[in-house]
């Protein structure tokens, strides 16, 4: 991919900032077409950001990475959940 992994790490967290900020902004929207729409684009976000999460994973195993900071990055994660 030509990114380095903490690259990936900030695209991934990227997207999920922009996904709850779609839901935030529909469940407050008071047309329900705009509001569906950005729920729509929150999906698209998430799946984004766990494709990216997942690529980050598999970049995690070679000789020259950072896995450990890999599992911490995880283990933060889990805590702004």
């Amino acid at each position: 991919m030509g990114c380095s992994t903490m690259g990936e790490v900030r695209d991934s967290i990227y997207h999920r900032q922009l996904a709850r900020q779609a839901r935030r902004i529909a469940a407050t929207h008071p047309d329900p077409l705009v509001a569906r729409r950005l729920r729509e684009e929150a999906i698209r976000h998430d799946r984004v950001a766990v494709q990216l999460a997942r690529e980050e994973g598999d970049t995690a195993t070679g000789p020259n990475s950072a896995a450990p900071l890999g599992g911490l990055i995880r283990k933060v994660r889990g805590w702004l959940r």
